[in-house]
């Protein structure tokens, strides 16, 4: 029979989104992040930002050492800091 390991790692994260927040977006702010292609969205603030933030942890992130639990912390981490995403 395997042994089990010894779990000390946090439990997953769990991020609420409160009912009604948000919604249409007729301007978005420096601090959005933009769904699309091309040089105007590439070259918006928030989804410079995006990019530089998802350069910091990409090492830690595909590491061997990493593990699932770990990445998914990483992800959720992520998405906190650049939110709002519109699409």
């Amino acid at each position: 029979m395997p042994k089990r390991k010894d779990n000390t790692s946090p439990p997953p994260p769990r991020d609420e989104i409160p009912p009604n927040h948000g919604g249409p977006v007729r301007t978005p702010n420096v601090n959005d992040v933009l769904s699309g292609r091309g040089g105007r969205i590439n070259a918006h603030p928030g989804n410079v930002q995006f990019r530089e933030i998802v350069d910091a942890l990409k090492h830690t992130y595909l590491s061997k050492s990493t593990k699932k639990l770990e990445k998914a912390h990483i992800a959720s981490r992520l998405v906190r800091q650049c939110v709002p995403f519109l699409i």
